[in-house]
């Protein structure tokens, strides 16, 4: 079983690498809101000033999140060379730098379980990253929390490489799935600028072409 969890995490990590390559702009994690692609959303006059608008707000949204997805994408990078160098001290300091931000995305979910993306970020910390270490035979965990402390723990024991391979994929996971909640996220707040732009002008938005 233990076998199997290790290739399962080792497909999982191989389909997020790849989603992480193919999604990722160079400068920054999410991309740039683009003012003239939005306008098509809106009618003439003011299409470009409602777009502004609309772009305004995401980009708020982005610029909170993107260097924090950024630092899951490195540390997942820093994880993965210090648990194939058997460097757990290591593994522990970057582990314990990047628990902060995944805190954060588990707390903005629960408290945003509307938005879109925000199920992937509960499930993966409340059901996926528990389920996992119970296989491992780390014991059970319900949460971020307790999932941190079991691979803490692990890595002062004989199957240490199995705790750190379930950690490295759960940053990996973080960042991927936080990607996407973070865009549901930059949804909602760019939703209202279009339900204001539809009191105001009786229009119905349309869709960028």
């Amino acid at each position: 079983m233990k076998n199997a969890l290790i290739n399962s995490l080792r497909a999982v990590a191989f389909g997020l690498l790849c989603l992480t390559l193919g999604t990722a702009a160079p400068s920054r994690v999410l991309s740039e809101c683009d003012v003239s692609f939005e306008s098509g959303r809106f009618s003439d006059p003011g299409r470009y000033t409602w777009a502004i608008r609309f772009c305004d707000v995401r980009e708020l949204t982005y610029q909170k999140w993107d260097a924090k997805l950024q630092r899951l994408e490195d540390g997942w990078r820093a994880l993965s060379a210090a648990r194939s160098a058997g460097d757990w001290k290591a593994y522990r300091v970057k582990w314990l730098e990047l628990l902060p931000v995944m805190r954060e995305l588990e707390t903005t979910a629960l408290a945003n379980r509307h938005v879109a993306g925000a199920g992937k970020v509960l499930e993966l910390y409340r059901s996926v990253l528990g389920s996992r270490l119970y296989q491992g035979g780390f014991g059970a965990a319900a949460d971020l929390e307790s999932s941190s402390a079991r691979i803490l723990t692990g890595l002062g024991v004989q199957r240490a490489w199995v705790a750190a391979d379930i950690g490295v994929e759960a940053v990996l996971e973080s960042k991927a799935s936080g990607q996407w909640f973070v865009l549901g996220l930059a949804a909602a707040e760019s939703d209202k600028v279009v339900d204001e732009y539809r009191h105001q002008t009786g229009k119905r938005p349309g869709r960028p072409p």
